[in-house]
C-alpha cells in the first residue's frame, strides 16, 4: 500500500528513539560498540571471570587487531563453522564453579563475538531499562518463567539483540546490515542445541536464549518494514528452525486447533520451515480461544497439507446482511443500463462501480472507479456469489451502499455485481483489478469469521488486547489464505474488516496502536507474528516472495494463481490494457534468488526462460525456498539466466543414481528427462544452489537440479558471449547423497530450451495415466515456425540490413561498370526523348533541392511528431538534414526533448482544478493537437461571440438579478440601468478569445484500424523495404543513379528506425484523479488568445504536464542506427547536389518520387500526426471559441467550469484584490455567508462594485453558453 507506512509517525516510536533533530539519541553507544569491537578486554557481565585465561572461552592477544586476532571473526565464515568452533573450546574450557547461566553466557558470548555483532555493556540507564522491559515482555510465560528470564536478560547475547530492536529507528538504513548478523548468530545457537554437546540444563536456557532472540527479531523485522518502510526481503534471509520450535508446532497440530475454526493447512504455512519462526503457535491459539460465537467445525478436517474448504467444492448458504430475514430477492441492474456499462468499460477505459442505493431509483446504475468508491474483497466460500446478469441479494446492495455512504462515498465495487460473464468483457476488467484497489477509497473486506467474532471490549481489557486480538484473527483467517485476496489487499490503498456490531477493524489503525501507541504493552512474540501482514503493507512484491506467498494460497479457476503472480509484481498500477499485466512475473527483475527457482514446479516454454516456473503450486524445493545467491537475468540478443552453482558434470553411471519413482517432480518432466538421458542425445549436470551462508561448505543433498544440452551443437551459445547455454530439465532426488566444495563452483548460463521442441518422447514411454496430470502442465503457446529455427535460425534486424546492403552494392557495381566513358548514355535501356527541353531537366533538378532545403524541419517540429507518433519518423525519402535531426535524439534523448520543447512557442499551463501554474513541458505536441483541434472543429459555426453573452443575459435576467443577492443590479450601472452594466465590459475590456478543445472518449472506428494497421504492421516494413530496394535497383539499371541511392538510404534508414521502439511512461495517459481534466493554457500571464482544455484528465496531463515518451535505452541497435543515420545524411547530400548537376532522367525521376511520396503521405494522412495520436489512444476532440470583452470574466468563467474551488492558479493574471475576492464570493468560488458577503460588497467603491456586477454577469453568461456547447455534442454523440 503506498501511504501504509507509518513513515510519519516514526517520532511518536518511543522517547528512547530520536531527539528533536531526528538522530538516534545513543548513537554514540553504537559507534562505541563498533569501535571497540567487542574487544575481549573489556570489562564483562557479571559472573565471567576475565583474569583467569584458561576459564574464558579462548585466549587471544588481545593487543592484536580484533578483526584479524581471531580468523573466525568475519561474516565468510559460516554458521556451522562458528558453532563447531564455540563447542570445541566449550568442551575443553574448565567448567568447575560454573552453574548453567554462566555456561550459557560463555558460550553465547563467543558467538557473539565471532558473528560480528558489535555491542557494548557500556549502557546508559535509560537503554538498560528499556532493554529489559522488552525482554520481560517476551509474552511466553508459560514455557519461561520469570526467573529464567531474568537470567537471560542479563545475557550480552540477548542485550546486543535488543539493542539493534530499541535503539535504531525502524527507517534506519543501517537495520538490514545488522539484522542479517544477528540472524546468523541466532542460527548459530540451532546448530549448537543440534550437537547435543551441551548439558541438558544448558541447553534449556540456550533454547530460551533463541526463543526471545527470535521474538525480538521478529519485532525489529516488523516495525522496519510496517513503520520504517525499510523492506526488509524475507527472500534475503534463511532462518534455521529450532527442533524445540519444531516439536511445539507437532504438539499444536494434534490438537483440536480451537474446535477447528483454526485450519490445520493455515497454521502450517504460518510455521512452516520457508518462513522465519515467529509465529508461536500455542500461544497463538490461545489468545484466540473463546472468540468464535459460531462453533460449526469448520475445519476440523483440514491436515497440514491439505484444507477441506479449498477443494471440496461446496459453498455456505448465502450470506444475508445483519437484520435481513434471509429470503430477500436478488437484484440485477436493468438491461438499459449495460450500455452505460459499457461505455465507461470500453470506451473510458475505467472499471464500472455500482452507485450507491442505484437499485432504488434505476436512473443510474453504473459510475467509473474514483476515490468516491469503496471497493469490496469476499469470499465465494462465504456465501457472497452472484454475477452482473444474475444480479445479487437486496440486502447486500443496502449494506454495501450503506457502508459507503457513512464515509462520505458515492459508490462500491464487487466483483459479484460487476464482473459479466462474457469472456472478452472479464479479461478487460481483469487487466483494471490492480487500478481499481489502489484507486479506491478503501477496501471493505468480507470474512464470515471474523464479521462474528465476540471481541472483548475495549472498556474492560484495554484497548491493546483487543487490538492484538484483532490482527491474530485476520492472520488465522481465510480471507488471508486465498490468492485473490492477497492480491487485492497488496493493492489496497486502506483496508477495513467488516464486523456485524459495526465496529469495522482499521487495519492501519490497529497497527498503529499494536507498533506505536502501545508497543510497550504488546507482548513481543503478537508484534513478530506481525510480519505476516507484510504484504498488505507494502508498495511491490519481488517475484520470489509473490511466489512464496501463493505456494500457501489458492485460486478457485485452475490458472488464476499464475495470473495473480503476474498482477502482484505490477510496480505500478495503469489502466492502459498493453501495460496493465505483465507478461512473466520477473518482468520487472533484474536478479532473482537462486534458492526460490530450485522448486519442483512445472518450467516456462518461452524461449530463454526454461528456468522460469510456470505454475504457482510448489512443494518442494532443493534446499531452502530461500536464501540463495542472486542470479542475474541477462537480457541481450538472446534471454538467459546467469548465475553460480555447485555443479557436477554426468556420466553414464549417474543416471542409475536418479530415483526416477520418487515423486517429488511432474511424473511427465522425470519420464521426458529418463529418456533424453537413455538415448544419449544429451550431455548433463548436476546442479545444486549456492547460498550465501555456505561459505563453500553446504550440507550433504540429495536433491540436484538436472540441466542437459545436447551434443555436438553450435547453436546452443548466447551470441553476445558464445558461452554454453544450458536447458532447465527438473529436479530429482538422487539415491546417495553428495557433497559439494567450493572448487565444484562454476558459473552457468540457463536459457536454451528449444531442443525439448527437436527432441519428443515417443508415445509409448509415457504412461497413458499422465493423460490427468498432463491436462493440468501449461501447454507452450503455438508458434508460427519450428521452435528449433525460431531459436537458432531468426533473421534480425542487422542482418536484413547487411542483406540489403549487398543487393544494393550488387547493382551499383554492374551499373557503374556498364556505363563508363562516353557511351554512358548508350549502355542503358531507357533513355529521354529528345523533343523534351533542356530547361525542363534543369528546373525539375533543382525543384527538390529547393523544396528540400526551404522546408527542413527543427528540432521543436521533431519533438513534437515523435511525442505523438511514438515512432522515430524517416519518410523514404527524407527532408535535407533530417537524418542527422534523429540521430541527433538517438544520441541525447531525454536532453533532446527538454531543449527542443523549448525552443520554440513555449506555454504556460493553469491547472485549474489543482489550483496551481507551470511551464508546458510538451510544447511541441501542444501545439500540433490544438492546431488540428481548432481546424477541425466538430461544430462549426458554433463560436460563442460577444453578442451572443449579451444576448444570454438579457435573456436571463431575472435569475440573474435574483441570484446576484448582494445588490440590485440597476443600481450599479452609473447611467443607462441594466443596459449599460451589459455593455461595460466590452467598452472598458480587452477582447480575449478562449479556444476551447474538449477530449473525450470514442469507440475504435475504420480511421484508427486503418492507421493502425498501415503504420504499425511488420508486414508492411518488410514489403517497403523490399519495393524500394528493387526499385533502387531498377533505377540504377536506368542510369538513375543519385535518385536510387536516395531511395536506397532513405529506406534502409526508415526500416531501422522502425525496428527501434521508442517507449512511452509507466503511466501513460492515465488519470489517477477522481474528476475531469480543466487546464488553461497561454504564452504568457497578459495573452490575448487562451486555450481550455477539458475532459480526459489523463490525456490533458500528460500532454501538458509529463513526457509522452519513456526512457530509451542504449543498446548496439541504437548506436548502430545513430552511426548509419550520420552516414547516410552525408550520402544524401552527395545525392541530391549530384541529381541537380547531372540533370536529365535522374531529376524528372527525383520529382516523379518526391510528388509520388508527398501524395502518399497526404492519402493516408501520415502528416496529421495529433489526428492520429489522438485516433490511436480512442480519443478525438470537440473544439470552438468563445470571445469575452475582458480578460477578467474569461477567467471567471473558466473557473466556474471547474469542479473544484482552487482559486490560487489566477493570481499571476488577476492580482487578488478585494474587489476580486468579491466576485468570486458571488460566483460561489469562496465560501462566504450573504450577510457578510453584502458587508463586504459595501464596503468597494462605486467604480469596484459595477466592475464586479459586470464581470460577474459576463462570466455566468460565458460558462453557461460553453457548458450548454457541450451537452449539445455529448447530446449528439449518445444519439
Amino acid at each position: 500500500m503506498g501511504d501504509a507506512s507509518f513513515s510519519d509517525t516514526d517520532s511518536t516510536w518511543g522517547s528512547f528513539n530520536e531527539d528533536e533533530s531526528g538522530d538516534c539519541l545513543y548513537r554514540e553507544v553504537l559507534e562505541l560498540a563498533i569501535e571497540d569491537y567487542y574487544d575481549d578486554s573489556l570489562p564483562r557481565a557479571p559472573g565471567m571471570d576475565h583474569d583467569d585465561s584458561e576459564s574464558h572461552i579462548g585466549s587471544e592477544d588481545h593487543e592484536e587487531v580484533p578483526d584479524t586476532a581471531d580468523p573466525l571473526r568475519n561474516s565468510g565464515i559460516s554458521e556451522e563453522q562458528i558453532a563447531s568452533e564455540v563447542l570445541g573450546k566449550f568442551q575443553a574450557m574448565d567448567k568447575a564453579g560454573l552453574n548453567a547461566i554462566q555456561m550459557a553466557e560463555k558460550i553465547t558470548s563467543k558467538i557473539l563475538q565471532l558473528s560480528d555483532v558489535v555491542f557494548s555493556n557500556v549502557l546508559p540507564a535509560s537503554v538498560e531499562r528499556v532493554i529489559r522491559r522488552r525482554i520481560d515482555n517476551h509474552g511466553l510465560d508459560k514455557a519461561i518463567p520469570k526467573q529464567m528470564t531474568r537470567d537471560i536478560g542479563d545475557l550480552p547475547f540477548v542485550q546486543a539483540i535488543a539493542l539493534l530492536h530499541v535503539c535504531i529507528s525502524p527507517a534506519s538504513m543501517d537495520i538490514p546490515g545488522t539484522y542479517f548478523i544477528c540472524v546468523r548468530a541466532v542460527n548459530t545457537l540451532v546448530h549448537v542445541l543440534r550437537s547435543k554437546v551441551v548439558p541438558g540444563d544448558v541447553a534449556e536456557i540456550i533454547e530460551r536464549t533463541w526463543d526471545i532472540s527470535v521474538l525480538l527479531l521478529g519485532a525489529t523485522r516488523t516495525r522496519a518494514q510496517l513503520v520504517g518502510d525499510n523492506h526488509l526481503a524475507l527472500e534475503d534471509l534463511c532462518f534455521l528452525h529450532a527442533d524445540h520450535y519444531r516439536e511445539e508446532v507437532k504438539k499444536a497440530m494434534a490438537t483440536t486447533l480451537n474446535d477447528g475454526n483454526v485450519c490445520r493447512r493455515t497454521l502450517a504455512h504460518l510455521t512452516r520451515e520457508e518462513l522465519p519462526p515467529f509465529v508461536r503457535p500455542n500461544e497463538l491459539l490461545q489468545e484466540l480461544e473463546g472468540l468464535d460465537t459460531v462453533r460449526d467445525q469448520f475445519h476440523i478436517q483440514c491436515r497440514e497439507d491439505h484444507c477441506v474448504p479449498d477443494v471440496d467444492g461446496n459453498q455456505k448458504p448465502h450470506y444475508h446482511a445483519p437484520g435481513c430475514s434471509g429470503d430477500c430477492p436478488t437484484i440485477a441492474p436493468p438491461s438499459t443500463s449495460l450500455a452505460q456499462f459499457n461505455s465507461i468499460l470500453v470506451k473510458q477505459r475505467r472499471m464500472p462501480a455500482v452507485r450507491a442505493f442505484a437499485y432504488q431509483d434505476k436512473k443510474r446504475w453504473w459510475v467509473p472507479v474514483t476515490r468516491k468508491t469503496m471497493a469490496v474483497s469476499h469470499l465465494w466460500r462465504d456465501g457472497i456469489s452472484g454475477t452482473r446478469d444474475g444480479g445479487m441479494h437486496k440486502c447486500l446492495h443496502h449494506l454495501f451502499s450503506q457502508t459507503a455512504q457513512e464515509q462520505g462515498l458515492d459508490s462500491y465495487w464487487i466483483d459479484c455485481a460487476t464482473i459479466p460473464e462474457n469472456p472478452r468483457q472479464r479479461r478487460l476488467m481483469i487487466q483494471q483489478i490492480n487500478s481499481t484497489f489502489s484507486t479506491a477509497s478503501f477496501t471493505l473486506c468480507m470474512d464470515e469469521r471474523i464479521a462474528k467474532l465476540d471481541f472483548p471490549s475495549g472498556a474492560s481489557t484495554g484497548g491493546c488486547e483487543t487490538h492484538e486480538r484483532e490482527l491474530l484473527a485476520i492472520i488465522t483467517s481465510f480471507w488471508h489464505r486465498r490468492a485473490w485476496t492477497l492480491l487485492e489487499g497488496h493493492k489496497s490503498a486502506e483496508i477495513r474488516f467488516y464486523r456485524e456490531s459495526g465496529d469495522h477493524i482499521d487495519l492501519r489503525q490497529s497497527l498503529q496502536r499494536i507498533l506505536i501507541d502501545e508497543v510497550d504493552e504488546t507482548a513481543l512474540w503478537v508484534q513478530a507474528c506481525l510480519a505476516e501482514l507484510e504484504a498488505y503493507m507494502t508498495d511491490g512484491l519481488a517475484a520470489e516472495a509473490a511466489g512464496l506467498l501463493l505456494v500457501t494460497r489458492k485460486a478457485s479457476r485452475p490458472g488464476d494463481a499464475e495470473l495473480i503472480w503476474r498482477l502482484l509484481t505490477q510496480p505500478y498500477t495503469t489502466r492502459v490494457a498493453s501495460k496493465a499485466l505483465n507478461p512473466t512475473p520477473f518482468h520487472h527483475s533484474d536478479t532473482v534468488d537462486l534458492a526460490f527457482l530450485c522448486s519442483n514446479a512445472e518450467r516456462s516454454t518461452e524461449p530463454g526462460l526454461c528456468w522460469m516456473p510456470a505454475e504457482a503450486s510448489t512443494t518442494a524445493w532443493a534446499r531452502k525456498a530461500c536464501g540463495g545467491q542472486r542470479a542475474e537475468i541477462v537480457r541481450t540478443t538472446t534471454t538467459h539466466l546467469r548465475c553460480r552453482w555447485y555443479v557436477s558434470f554426468g556420466k553414464a553411471p549417474d543416471i542409475a543414481d536418479i530415483d526416477f519413482d520418487a515423486g517429488i517432480s511432474h511424473r511427465r518432466s522425470t519420464e521426458h528427462l529418463r529418456w533424453k538421458l537413455e538415448s544419449r542425445a544429451v550431455e548433463f549436470l548436476f546442479a545444486f544452489p549456492v547460498f550465501t551462508s555456505d561459505q563453500g561448505r553446504p550440507e550433504e543433498c540429495d536433491r540436484v537440479i538436472v540441466l542437459t544440452r545436447p551434443v555436438r551443437t553450435g547453436f546452443t551459445s548466447d551470441r553476445e558471449t558464445g558461452e554454453p547455454l544450458w536447458h532447465w530439465e527438473t529436479m530429482v532426488k538422487l539415491k546417495t547423497k553428495r557433497r559439494f566444495t567450493n572448487e565444484n563452483i562454476q558459473m552457468l548460463n540457463l536459457g536454451f530450451d528449444e531442443q525439448a521442441a527437436s527432441l519428443v518422447t515417443p508415445d509409448c514411454d509415457v504412461d497413458a495415466s499422465l493423460d490427468s496430470e498432463i491436462s493440468t502442465v501449461p501447454q507452450p503457446k503455438l508458434r508460427l515456425c519450428g521452435a528449433t529455427a525460431t531459436h537458432n535460425t531468426a533473421v534480425s534486424g542487422s542482418s536484413v540490413i547487411a542483406w540489403a546492403l549487398v543487393v544494393a552494392l550488387f547493382f551499383v557495381c554492374f551499373v557503374a561498370a556498364s556505363t563508363t566513358g562516353d557511351a554512358a548514355s548508350d549502355t542503358t535501356w531507357a533513355s529521354l526523348p529528345a523533343t523534351i527541353p533542356a530547361f525542363v531537366c534543369e528546373w525539375a533538378a533543382l525543384v527538390p533541392l529547393t523544396v528540400y532545403l526551404a522546408s527542413g524541419r527543427g528540432d521543436f517540429e521533431l519533438a513534437g511528431e515523435i511525442s505523438l507518433r511514438g515512432q522515430l519518423p524517416v519518410t523514404v525519402i527524407p527532408k535535407l538534414w533530417a537524418l542527422g535531426g534523429v540521430a541527433k535524439v538517438l544520441r541525447q534523448w531525454e536532453a533532446f526533448f527538454d531543449s527542443a520543447n523549448a525552443s520554440g512557442e513555449t506555454l504556460k499551463i493553469f491547472d485549474i482544478q489543482h489550483g496551481n501554474s507551470f511551464q508546458c513541458y510538451n510544447n511541441a505536441a501542444v501545439s500540433l493537437v490544438a492546431d488540428n483541434a481548432m481546424r477541425r472543429g466538430l461544430i462549426g459555426s458554433g463560436d460563442i461571440t460577444p453578442e451572443h453573452l449579451e444576448r444570454w443575459i438579457h435573456e436571463h435576467r431575472a435569475s440573474l438579478e435574483a441570484g446576484f443577492e448582494v445588490s440590485a443590479l440597476d443600481d450599479l450601472a452609473e447611467s443607462g440601468g441594466f443596459k449599460a452594466l451589459v455593455e461595460n465590459r466590452r467598452t472598458y475590456g480587452r477582447r480575449q478569445v478562449l479556444n476551447i478543445i474538449n477530449v473525450v472518449p470514442v469507440e475504435e472506428d475504420r480511421a484508427r484500424m486503418r492507421v493502425e494497421s498501415w503504420d504499425r504492421g511488420k508486414a508492411s516494413l518488410y514489403a517497403e523495404l523490399i519495393t524500394s530496394v528493387a526499385l533502387a535497383g531498377f533505377l540504377c539499371s536506368l542510369g538513375c543513379i543519385g535518385s536510387a541511392v536516395l531511395l536506397f538510404t532513405g529506406s534502409i534508414s526508415r526500416f531501422l528506425v522502425r525496428q527501434i521502439v521508442v517507449p512511452r511512461p509507466l503511466r501513460y495517459l492515465e488519470n489517477r484523479e477522481s474528476y475531469m481534466g480543466c487546464m488553461l493554457a497561454a504564452v504568457h500571464d497578459n495573452a490575448a488568445i487562451w486555450t481550455l482544455y477539458l475532459g480526459d484528465r489523463g490525456v490533458i496531463d500528460s500532454l501538458l504536464n509529463k513526457p509522452l515518451v519513456g526512457h530509451l535505452e542504449s543498446t548496439p541497435t541504437t548506436r548502430f542506427a545513430c552511426w548509419w543515420l550520420q552516414l547516410a545524411e552525408l550520402l544524401q547530400i552527395i545525392a541530391m547536389t549530384f541529381v541537380a548537376g547531372e540533370k536529365g532522367l535522374d531529376a524528372l525521376v527525383l520529382l516523379g518520387l518526391v510528388l509520388a511520396i508527398a501524395g502518399f503521405s497526404n492519402l493516408y494522412g501520415y502528416n496529421m500526426h495529433a489526428r492520429n495520436w489522438l485516433r490511436r489512444e480512442g480519443y478525438e476532440t470537440l473544439a470552438f471559441r468563445c470571445e469575452f470583452p475582458g480578460r477578467t470574466e474569461l477567467v471567471a468563467a473558466v473557473q466556474l467550469l471547474s469542479t473544484e474551488r482552487r482559486v490560487s492558479w489566477m493570481d499571476s493574471i488577476i492580482s487578488p484584490c478585494d474587489r476580486r475576492e468579491v466576485l468570486l464570493q458571488r460566483l460561489g468560488q469562496i465560501d462566504c455567508k450573504l450577510e457578510e458577503g453584502r458587508r463586504l460588497f459595501k464596503s468597494l467603491k462605486g467604480h469596484d462594485k459595477t466592475w464586479v456586477a459586470a464581470n460577474w454577469l459576463q462570466a455566468k453568461a460565458g460558462a453557461s453558453l460553453i457548458e450548454e456547447r457541450l451537452r449539445m455534442y455529448a447530446k449528439t454523440k449518445s444519439g
